[in-house]
């Protein structure tokens, strides 16, 4: 088919588009110790524990000395707003 589409349009975008068509998905993956996986199962299960950490909080923040107060009425936020320069 592909071999048609490009001998008809003396293209290969067409080609590439058929090719493409439909959602990509991960067929293998690394481990952590540098063996690969291919099952669907081990690989979300890695893929969820790597976001997992990576989006996981390591580093204890400490509050900000200078932190803006929220205003508690309208009438503080106006005020506030009228101070700007």
């Amino acid at each position: 088919m592909t071999k048609q589409i490009i001998e008809e349009t003396n293209s290969t975008k067409k080609a590439n588009k058929l090719l493409l068509r439909g959602s990509k998905s991960i067929i293998a993956i690394q481990r952590e110790e540098g063996t690969t996986t291919n099952s669907k199962t081990e690989i979300l299960n890695l893929a969820t524990n790597f976001y997992r950490s990576l989006y996981e909080s390591k580093i204890e923040v400490e509050p900000c000395e200078h932190q803006a107060s929220e205003p508690s009425s309208i009438e503080e936020f106006q005020k506030m707003r009228s101070n700007k320069p």
